[in-house]
């Protein structure tokens, strides 16, 4: 059955500038750890952190891999409006082994196996294609 058009706004275009600049954030999923307690946190692309949300400490951060550790889910929603590669969306809200949380979309899931606390890993994949350019970012996908 051939997917309904989307009757949200177009997107903007992609800023190949922007894309450059944040590449470490976009292509390896990084964020931060706070120096002072260690507390690993992301923020939006595009936004440097200022102070901890654990410690509140200024300006003590250190680069923080998060695309390689493990996570489970911790709430998730499924959408069947989302304009999405793979419908219907599902949206998760995913927390790391040792700290940090992301909002991401969920991928490669059995809609009636998906529950929180289960454990997911993350996946660089296709978000959408737009004017010739494609845009990538991290989904989560079930870990076995």
């Amino acid at each position: 059955m051939p997917a309904e058009a989307s009757t949200l706004p177009e997107r903007s275009p992609l800023s190949l500038q922007n894309r450059w600049r944040e590449r470490k954030v976009i292509s390896a999923l990084y964020g931060v750890r706070c120096q002072a307690c260690g507390t690993p946190q992301l923020s939006q692309i595009g936004q440097a952190l200022r102070v901890c949300v654990n410690c509140q400490a200024r300006d003590r951060f250190e680069d923080y891999k998060f695309s390689d550790k493990k996570g489970r889910l911790f709430s998730y929603a499924i959408d069947q409006l989302q304009p999405t590669l793979n419908p219907p969306g599902v949206n998760g809200v995913v927390d790391f082994e040792g700290g940090g949380r992301l909002i991401c979309e969920l991928t490669d899931c059995d809609l009636d196996k998906v529950r929180v606390g289960m454990p997911v890993a993350m996946t660089f994949r296709k978000m959408y294609q737009l004017r010739g350019l494609v845009n990538y970012f991290w989904k989560a996908r079930p870990a076995e």
